[in-house]
């Protein structure tokens, strides 16, 4: 199975923030201090019901963020969560 990406982003300089200083980022939202590069330009698409989907955070000097989740009832579930 090949996976999409809904949504990139990047960090506008070098060095950058650790993800405690970044704070909640949003779906669609491209936090200070970034830019989106996927989609190229316009919101990315709507998430849906009972998808599978996949949460990657890179940080350069640390522990990166790597999980799993779908949506269920309109909430937002952990993989091997019910």
């Amino acid at each position: 199975m090949m996976s999409k990406v809904y949504w990139e982003l990047a960090p506008t300089t070098a060095g950058g923030r650790g993800l405690d200083e970044i704070g909640p980022i949003t779906y669609g939202q491209v936090p200070e201090g970034f830019v989106q590069v996927q989609p190229q330009s316009g919101t990315p698409p709507p998430l849906v019901e009972r998808d599978l989907y996949n949460v990657r955070f890179s940080v350069n000097d640390g522990d990166g963020v790597n999980r799993f989740f779908a949506i269920r009832d309109g909430k937002i579930v952990a993989e091997g969560e019910r």
